[in-house]
């Protein structure tokens, strides 16, 4: 069974931000799990388009967990970065739960 985690974060458009604060998460999930694939994606749609916009692609959640049941992936965990509740928190949680089953 192809396993991931989807490392979701609200985001930035701040480069090194992104590498030490984010990217730093994402690596040590990745070194902590072997047998997932792990794959970040973006909660604010300004900034995934704003990061598109300079060339970079990172996903939605929604695009995301769409990329990878399209490539077969059963088992998904994702794991929010989001420090406390509130809008983002509650549109990810829904957002996930539609693909649950």
């Amino acid at each position: 069974m192809k396993q991931a985690i989807l490392v979701v974060a609200f985001g930035t458009t701040v480069e090194h931000a992104r590498v030490r604060q984010i990217d730093a998460v994402v690596n040590y999930i990745q070194h902590q799990y072997t047998d997932y694939e792990v794959r970040l994606a973006f909660t604010s749609r300004i900034i995934v388009k704003r990061l598109r916009d300079r060339g970079e692609v990172i996903h939605t959640e929604i695009g995301a967990l769409e990329a990878l049941i399209e490539e077969g992936f059963q088992d998904i965990i994702v794991q929010p970065l989001h420090f406390t509740g509130g809008e983002e928190f509650d549109k990810l949680k829904q957002n996930i739960m539609a693909y649950e089953g």
